[in-house]
């Protein structure tokens, strides 16, 4: 438990820490959940018997099945999940990748024909903290979630602006050089979430594939 306090404490590794310090009731007696949450003559009474038990067991084997299926969903895309990070989450993959990004946005108005750029580290309309940037700048459906949200403000603010986002972004994975991570010509806002692979993720790295 204090291994895993301690993990929590100084690395970004999420839920996983607390996650196994509750899994460490399985070291428990079977009976521990009865013995602190019933009472009374309940332990005593038999399980009751019911005719749909079998589809309750059902449910649970597809539940147990999907479980143990969807961490391996990264295998259906194309190149490395240590670069796209497309089926990364919810994985049995943990602590394989340290990775360094840098981040820049274009901002295009199509109706004005003005174009800027846009520092999320400072700069309004979505300033971000230190490490809500991190975080964001190695993450491909990050960086176009920040695309969108920066357009849908942006057109907020400026009624009949028609906002296009696009990013230069390099990204270091475990030491080696940076390398583009997303298509600089893609309009992120409009791109949409989807389980389909993103076109507009470049390659990674020849070693990484």
């Amino acid at each position: 438990i204090g291994f895993h306090a301690v993990t929590g404490l100084l690395f970004p590794i999420g839920m996983f820490p607390w996650f196994m310090i509750g899994c460490a009731t399985i070291f428990f007696a079977p009976d521990w959940p009865r013995r602190v949450l019933a009472s009374g003559t309940f332990l005593e009474r038999p399980a009751p018997v019911h005719g749909w038990d079998r589809a309750l067991t059902a449910v649970a084997c597809l539940f147990l099945l999907i479980q143990l299926a969807l961490p391996w969903r990264h295998l259906l895309y194309p190149g490395s999940v240590l670069w796209h990070e497309q089926g990364a989450r919810y994985a049995y993959r943990v602590m394989l990748v340290e990775k360094a990004g840098a981040i820049d946005f274009r901002v295009h108005d199509r109706s004005s024909g003005r174009s800027w750029r846009v520092d999320p580290r400072s700069e309004a309309p979505v300033a971000l903290s230190p490490l809500q940037l991190k975080m964001m700048s190695t993450q491909p459906d990050l960086i176009a979630a920040y695309a969108r949200a920066l357009a849908t403000r942006l057109e907020q603010q400026q009624p009949g602006a028609a906002i296009e986002v696009r990013a230069d972004v390099f990204v270091a994975v475990n030491g080696r050089p940076s390398a583009r991570l997303i298509d600089p010509d893609v309009d992120l806002a409009a791109v949409r979430d989807g389980l389909a692979p993103k076109p507009w993720i470049l390659p990674g790295p020849p070693d990484l594939q």
